[in-house]
């Protein structure tokens, strides 16, 4: 495993609302302050027709922009939101940054101030050579309004950056107006932005070995009709252009979803798919019809879509079922395996408000809650989707998970309930590949050379640094009132009963065969702890290309300096001959 590329530090943070100072291209601040690194995320992640490069775009400060999305939750939940935070890993200074003072267009007008702008990359596979093609806004004023670049894909000569504005009530990562940017895939040349505001989510595209290129959509308002019987929240688009016409998509799917990942299985195109606008239907598997002539799909296939499996044939309680989000899909060994995990803190939310009973300002029991409320990440794979004779097979899982019953007792109680499709564990293994702070375990998905990898996420380090750390008062401020150390250690036993300080970030598992467990060959973001997930893993040259994600900014080092902490995206590189990267 090598690192290839890596994000740089790239101002001088002075203070809470302080103009950040300039930083030198070897990292001092000249002006004062201490160096930060903000790009966090290689999030859209593709390679072009020629594989000759990897896109990649990015997102800043995740954690940071996340949390301001979740206020309203928080509020109906009887918490509250966080405040300003600088600590030892991680600043998060909200609507108080210098940015957002500013009302720097990414910001959302202020709203979401730890955002920066997104860059786009291309890397040369051959030379190691790095570029950003991120566009001026002398080229492209539109581009500056972008949070993150959630998507990114190709089809012949153009490469796709997408991503969403800020919003006022998400940030760079729920929802906002969809930007879809084309460059030329041959030279980096920007050819066109378009917003969409009828859409308010991307997630990936998707292009099939026949050529065809397809993407789904998020509607910013439900409309009636669709596939089984509607209102419809995503949509399935399919490109219909070139490079002289690069934005020019037909709508070949309505679902009463919004689709997430994408791939060709059984002659059908599968989506994985997330909550949609004012949705009540669970995150799960839509088939589309039979793929058919040049195009595959056309546009009087829209309503012709199938949901087949979804998260409530899991799960016992239906509001942990409705709080998942749809990961990764991908075929191998004639089945489909299909990743899933909390939208975290969603699933918590959701029962504190259903259930004003749970809701307490006591830290263990709001520990304890969301314990219960979030389980860890979990793999099935499936078969013959939409036959009489579909097979479902769970493979990490947990045979009994928590359910909240209301009608027990005087105040409702928690039980453990057996799951809904097989009432055993997983075949291979319990829940979050056997850690429970793996909360996404197939975020992203490759086969490279025979084997299945998936790239997910462990936030055991993450929450133990940064959110539970004093100097953060995060869990001061969601509860409302001050927090002793000792009551924040009696959390952090609650939370890690088994800690180990030489893990708890991102991992990567493979299964060697489609008759076997799957391993792990790192559970420290490859030897970088501040490295909490994997999303993207694209084969190409011979070697499998992985880009990390992450949220801290600290340790915010300079190009020669290596991990194993350091704050900041990594573009990593494994060859065949790789070992385990983890304990």
């Amino acid at each position: 495993m090598s690192v290839v590329a890596q994000a740089q530090p790239d101002e001088c943070f002075r203070g809470i609302g302080v103009k950040p100072g300039a930083i030198t291209s070897n990292g001092i601040c000249l002006q004062g302050g201490k160096p930060r690194t903000n790009a966090g995320y290689i999030w859209g992640f593709t390679k072009d027709t020629a594989e000759r490069h990897l896109w990649f775009g990015t997102a800043s400060n995740a954690i940071c922009a996340y949390l301001p999305g979740l206020e309203a939750s928080l509020e109906a939940s009887g918490l509250h939101a966080s405040k300003p935070f600088n600590n030892k890993y991680l600043t998060c200074e909200y609507t108080k940054s210098w940015d957002a003072q500013q009302q720097e267009p990414w910001t959302g007008g202020g709203s979401i101030g730890d955002v920066r702008r997104a860059h786009f990359y291309q890397y040369d596979v051959r030379s190691g050579r790095l570029v950003d093609r991120s566009p001026s806004d002398a080229v492209d004023p539109e581009w500056s309004k972008i949070g993150g670049i959630r998507a990114a894909g190709h089809n012949g000569d153009v490469v796709w950056a997408a991503g969403i504005e800020s919003e006022a009530t998400s940030g760079a990562q729920p929802e906002g107006v969809v930007h879809v940017v084309a460059f030329r895939a041959s030279d980096g040349t920007f050819l066109a932005d378009k917003a969409y505001p009828q859409y308010n989510q991307v997630k990936n595209f998707y292009t099939t070995d026949e050529g065809e290129t397809f993407v789904g959509m998020g509607l910013a308002t439900p409309q009636p009709g669709g596939s089984d019987g509607g209102p419809s929240a995503g949509v399935v688009l399919r490109f219909t252009g070139d490079v002289s016409n690069p934005l020019a998509f037909q709508t070949v799917g309505r679902l009463k979803n919004q689709p997430s990942y994408f791939f060709e299985y059984e002659g059908r195109l599968v989506t994985s798919t997330w909550l949609g606008t004012d949705s009540t239907e669970n995150p799960g598997l839509y088939i589309s019809p039979k793929l058919h002539g040049s195009t595959q799909l056309a546009v009087t296939d829209q309503n012709k879509w199938h949901k087949v499996w979804d998260t409530g044939e899991l799960f016992p309680d239906p509001i942990t079922a409705i709080g998942q989000q749809s990961h990764d899909i991908r075929e191998y060994g004639g089945w489909l395996y299909y990743a899933f995990a909390p939208n975290i803190g969603a699933s918590t939310l959701g029962h504190l408000s259903t259930y004003p009973q749970l809701q307490s300002d006591d830290i263990i029991t709001v520990g304890t809650n969301f314990l219960r409320s979030e389980p860890a990440s979990t793999v099935v794979r499936v078969k013959h989707l939409g036959q009489r004779n579909q097979q479902v097979q769970l493979l990490y899982g947990d045979a009994r998970y928590w359910t909240y019953h209301p009608e027990l007792g005087a105040h409702g109680r928690w039980r453990l309930d057996p799951n809904l499709v097989s009432g055993r564990r997983g075949i291979y293994g319990s829940e979050g590949f056997g850690s429970h702070w793996s909360k996404y375990g197939g975020w992203g998905m490759a086969e490279y050379r025979g084997k299945l990898y998936l790239g997910g996420v462990n936030l055991e380090d993450t929450m133990r640094d940064i959110l539970l750390a004093p100097d953060s008062h995060f869990v001061a401020d969601v509860l409302g009132h001050p927090v002793s150390a000792a009551e924040l250690r009696a959390l952090d036993r609650l939370l890690f009963p088994n800690p180990d300080e030489d893990a708890g970030a991102g991992i990567v598992n493979v299964f060697p065969n489609p008759h076997s467990p799957a391993k792990q060959i790192t559970d420290n973001g490859f030897n970088n702890v501040a490295t909490y997930g994997f999303r993207g893993l694209i084969p190409v040259g011979g070697a499998l290309y992985i880009g990390s994600n992450g949220s801290s900014n600290y340790p915010a080092k300079g190009v020669l300096d290596p991990a194993p902490r350091r704050a900041g995206w990594q573009l990593l590189k494994l060859t065949p001959n790789h070992g385990h990267w983890g304990r």
